[in-house]
């Protein structure tokens, strides 16, 4: 089974598993999952050293952005950023991306994200 096989795999048993437990904070978190998983691909290395997603609820991602620089380069980048996410994901998971300053998660910038 390649990478694209159980990629596609995860999807749904997460939408099932969110299902089943009925958890809005459960399937916030699968989603979140899901863009962190792909994070790095989408925006490239430099990026992804200088901002991860963070929070995920009702079709809106958070970005820590290491400095406000940062912050206000990916703002303005948010509708590319949402279309290649959602394109990288199969799905219409991102409505919208919101961009703050914050320590960025070392799991995240040192490569958490694929």
């Amino acid at each position: 089974m390649g990478r694209r096989d159980r990629q596609s795999a995860v999807v749904p048993v997460a939408s099932d598993m969110a299902r089943m437990f009925g958890s809005r904070r459960m399937a916030a978190g699968l989603s979140l999952g899901r863009v962190q998983n792909v994070w790095r691909k989408v925006v490239g290395k430099k990026v992804a050293e200088a901002a991860a997603p963070v929070w995920f609820e009702d079709g809106e991602i958070r970005i820590a952005a290491v400095h406000s620089v940062w912050a206000n380069e990916l703002q303005l980048m948010s509708e590319a950023l949402k279309r290649n996410l959602n394109e990288e994901l199969k799905d219409e998971l991102v409505k919208s991306v919101s961009v703050f300053v914050a320590k960025v998660p070392e799991s995240q910038a040192a490569g958490g994200g694929r």
